[in-house]
């Protein structure tokens, strides 16, 4: 963590190059590596990956408006979130 005092210049509040992970290079070299030889790491990777491309072949629909209304939509007696209905058609 970056100390408060130090937090006045963006290198100071930035002190590593991004993408932020919470690891470290040593460790994605290691993960890198045991992916590439027979084990449950391999296959793991294997499964998220395939995972992760078929995904990508999907299309996504994104409503035209705001998508998280349930978020604002609370019953102000009992603090219960309201159900959401059917949805009857695409967004308009």
């Amino acid at each position: 963590m970056v100390p408060a005092k130090n937090l006045s210049t963006p290198s100071a509040a930035f002190p590593r190059p991004h993408p932020y992970l919470l690891t470290t290079p040593a460790r994605i070299r290691q993960l890198r590596q045991a992916i590439l030889t027979p084990s449950w790491q391999a296959r793991s990777w294997q499964r998220l990956k395939s995972w992760a491309d078929q995904l990508l072949t999907e299309d996504l629909t994104l409503p035209s408006r705001a998508g998280n209304w349930e978020h604002y939509y609370i019953d102000s007696l009992s603090g219960v979130a309201l159900a959401r209905g059917k949805q009857v058609g695409d967004w308009q």
